[in-house]
């Protein structure tokens, strides 16, 4: 990550979980960005459930968060404001969460070019994010997450 995109994802860090009090209550962390991929960092501590075990009401918003975050990021410095919504998921569970985790969101650049020559074209777009959770290196959630970005509405 170079200082630039620190720098993004330092500031879009900070309003995010300034913005959205779930991510407070998770304490999760944006914790790296390129431009095709985000890692974003959950405790275990604060999204426990009554098996000692990641809820998977928490991983699947720390998956949601991670793809959301990723087109937000992608959408910045772009001559138009944009807002990215989350219009269908689903989500495989391969192995409990006991530790802590993280999700990494990522996307190819022919996706990418495709989706900036339609967000050009009509004003708006879909993209399908996958988002990997993991913890130590090992898979064990599967998210598939479909984004719509669209122009912000004045006011």
């Amino acid at each position: 990550m170079n200082g630039q995109q620190q720098q993004r994802l330092q500031a879009f860090s900070q309003q995010a979980i300034t913005a959205i009090p779930l991510l407070q209550s998770m304490d999760v962390r944006f914790t790296a960005f390129n431009d095709y991929s985000l890692r974003v960092d959950m405790p275990l501590a604060p999204n426990i459930n009554d098996k000692n075990t990641g809820f998977g009401g928490s991983i699947v918003a720390l998956a949601t968060t991670a793809g959301w975050a990723m087109l937000q990021l992608l959408m910045q410095g772009l001559s138009r404001d944009y807002q990215v919504l989350i219009v269908e998921s689903h989500i495989r569970y391969l192995a409990p969460v006991t530790a802590n985790c993280y999700a990494l969101a990522s996307v190819t650049e022919s996706a990418m070019c495709a989706f900036y020559k339609m967000l050009n074209q009509r004003g708006s777009g879909r993209m399908t994010i996958q988002t990997a959770i993991e913890q130590d290196g090992k898979q064990l959630a599967v998210f598939t997450g479909t984004y719509k970005v669209m122009q912000r509405l004045p006011g």
